[in-house]
């Protein structure tokens, strides 16, 4: 924890699942994260993400 931050990084993966189909891997990376005490609870001051996934599916209409 530096100047009241604290850093993180996650692995993160998002996949899409239908019934009765396999599920299909639509994108991989990793976040790096700082958070803030604000009142007892930590909150999200930045996130960066950075995928592995050479293609991003075009059907993604939501942010990831």
């Amino acid at each position: 924890e530096a100047a009241g931050r604290i850093h993180c990084e996650v692995n993160y993966l998002v996949l899409r699942t239908r019934v009765q189909e396999t599920p299909e891997i639509l994108n991989a990376g990793r976040s790096y994260d700082q958070m803030v005490r604000e009142g007892g609870v930590l909150k999200f001051a930045e996130r960066v993400c950075v995928f592995d996934t050479e293609l991003i599916a075009n059907s993604i209409i939501y942010p990831i």
